[in-house]
């Protein structure tokens, strides 16, 4: 009786500890689907790749076959590979009810999100990142054979619900909080860079384009004709 008892215990605690594995990456499993399918949605729909056997058959045929890119084994190998970074776009966000989100702070566009007033855990990006990267190694290939399925109404409930069963059917129900942009703030991702970059000092070093030379030129025509005269 007393085994059995601490059989039911053991039992309960191990179901416990697997069910917290899970819905701790459920956050993580919604954002790398929702990046992973963004990505996909940029690929031109033209662009195709050659799959198959490069072998040659008896007959001199090789079994190769041209297939769209987008959602293609390769391509979603690259959009995974690359899909962690991303996180460190992300915070996390306490909304008025306790709860608490995975949110990105910059749109995918390249545009700065609006965040003031909100209560964001703006260190949380690296942290992402390496949840993340445990997430991909227990899931990466179902991961990218589900991804390679065409025409589903919603990969979040497919992937991170049905099949990997990290987040509560539930919880898919609601969208994942997107924020808007900023109405003055107009800085994109790759603008830093670009302010490194040396500004045209067209006025200091007394102008380069077409009419400023125009100009100098005319100049140099009136001085040189004083001269002349002189």
């Amino acid at each position: 009786m007393l085994f059995g008892v601490l059989l039911l215990n053991l039992l309960l605690l191990l179901g416990t500890s697997c069910s917290g594995q899970n819905t701790k990456y459920c956050s993580v499993c919604r954002a790398v689907v929702s990046e992973a399918e963004w990505i996909v949605s940029q690929v031109d729909p033209k662009k195709s790749i050659q799959v198959g056997s490069f072998r040659v058959d008896p007959k001199g045929n090789q079994k190769i076959k041209d297939k769209q890119y987008a959602r293609s084994e390769v391509h979603l190998e690259e959009v995974i590979e690359s899909v962690c970074e991303k996180m460190r776009l992300y915070s996390e966000i306490t909304l008025d009810d306790g709860s608490v989100q995975m949110v990105r702070t910059v749109g995918f566009n390249g545009r700065r999100l609006e965040t003031d007033g909100l209560k964001l855990a703006s260190d949380e990006g690296r942290a992402f990142m390496y949840k993340c990267d445990h997430f991909l190694e227990d899931h990466e290939e179902e991961l990218i054979s589900q991804l390679q399925r065409e025409n589903i109404p919603n990969y979040e409930k497919l992937i991170c619900g049905e099949k990997l069963g990290v987040c509560a059917m539930d919880v898919l129900e609601t969208p994942m909080l997107t924020l808007p942009e900023t109405v003055d703030e107009e800085i994109q991702i790759g603008e830093t860079e670009d302010s490194n970059k040396p500004e045209d000092n067209t006025a200091e070093n007394g102008g380069s384009d077409g009419d400023d030379v125009e100009v100098n030129d005319s100049e140099a025509t009136e001085s040189t004709d004083e001269k002349t005269e002189l």
